[in-house]
């Protein structure tokens, strides 16, 4: 409970953050993806009008084929010409938003004047995550968000569709999400715990490959014959941030199963009452086709934003992270009237000098 909470937090920092990267292109964006939202159930609700009126006039009565006729021309409009409009809007957000990121990290570094916090290893530990972090998880949650609103607007449209044929059956179609939901979103912390758990590997691996590879280092590198000793602490650090990823994705993989066969078993039960109501002249044909193309969108849409959040519960989980560094107050700062520099040769003098590796050897003491 108090994950999500703190992810919600998260996300309403991260809302604002985005919008003032770009107001006019975010609000645009997020007007037409309400109407690109309400596209599935009209035309679920279309289909079904369609259907009933094709019957009317089979039998005679009067049908207004014409205009349903323009409402679907209408609806293939919006359906053809709303993506490309809506991916040029989110290409143009998200590089925006990905450059007010990194230039916030780098104001935050430039207030950060004292080299304490440079001793640290948690902080470089977050500092990679941010660094690897900052080229895509923002443009990973602009996506992520696009498809949540895009899925709870269809899954509230559906929801007014379906609720014209039995109140409850939209309630119970969230229901068979909702285990779902809550196993993706546990399993996208686990996956965001691991990826945290693995950055000292991912440092340790990125400092031996770029010692092996580079240019600067290849003189020294061959002349102590290096290189094996480099691959092998390689190998052992890559070997050790592949099993745990390797255990979370198994673990995500499985854990989603039971969710999956709760959902599909509501829906085979959906379906049977749909036929047994239609057997007994209950529901029209054009109702019968409600449930059957509505049952089967309105649990994609669901099912859908219940991956989109989980995947952006696990990108915010990166912007906590962000937020934390933005929020890190300095221990040293610019006094307010800097002395000047000396004129003159300056000397600095160490004494009583001690060093010891992370395993705990001296190399100096009391020098």
């Amino acid at each position: 409970m108090k994950r999500t909470l703190r992810s919600w937090r998260t996300l309403a920092r991260s809302v604002p953050l985005l919008w003032r990267a770009a107001p006019a292109q975010v609000t645009t964006l997020l007007l037409l993806l309400v109407v690109q939202g309400a596209v599935p159930a009209l035309a679920v609700y279309l289909t079904k009008l369609t259907i009933d009126a094709i019957a009317t006039a089979v039998q005679g009565g009067e049908a207004s084929l014409v205009r349903l006729a323009l409402l679907w021309g209408g609806t293939a409009a919006i359906t053809h010409l709303l993506p490309p409009v809506v991916q040029m809007l989110q290409g143009n957000v998200a590089e925006l938003f990905t450059a007010k990121v990194n230039l916030e990290l780098m104001r935050k570094s430039e207030a950060l004047v004292g080299l304490d916090l440079l001793e640290d290893p948690a902080f470089h530990d977050d500092l990679q995550v941010l660094r690897d972090g900052a080229r895509r998880r923002p443009l990973n949650m602009l996506v992520l968000l696009v498809y949540s609103v895009r899925n709870v607007v269809s899954a509230v449209s559906l929801t007014a569709v379906l609720a014209t044929l039995a109140w409850w059956v939209p309630l119970v179609i969230v229901a068979s999400a909702i285990p779902y939901s809550v196993a993706t979103l546990r399993l996208r912390e686990v996956g965001w715990n691991a990826l945290l758990s693995r950055s000292p590997e991912a440092r340790r691996m990125e400092y031996e490959s770029r010692t092996a590879l580079s240019y600067e280092h290849a003189a020294e590198v061959r002349l102590n014959a290096m290189l094996p000793w480099l691959r092998q602490r390689y190998e052992r650090s890559f070997n050790a941030a592949h099993k745990t990823m390797r255990r979370v994705r198994a673990k995500e993989a499985l854990g989603v199963l039971p969710g999956i066969v709760f959902a599909v078993a509501v829906a085979v039960g959906l379906f049977a009452w749909a036929v047994f109501e239609a057997s007994r002249g209950a529901l029209t044909v054009g109702a019968v086709v409600v449930v059957v193309q509505g049952l089967s969108q309105m649990q994609n849409e669901v099912i859908s934003l219940a991956e989109s959040v989980g995947y952006l519960f696990e990108r915010l989980l990166f912007f906590e992270k962000y937020f934390e560094f933005v929020d890190v107050e300095p221990n040293v700062r610019d006094p307010a009237e800097p002395r000047p520099v000396p004129d003159g040769p300056l000397e600095v003098r160490f004494e009583d000098v001690s060093f010891a590796y992370p395993d705990g050897r001296e190399a100096l003491h009391g020098v």
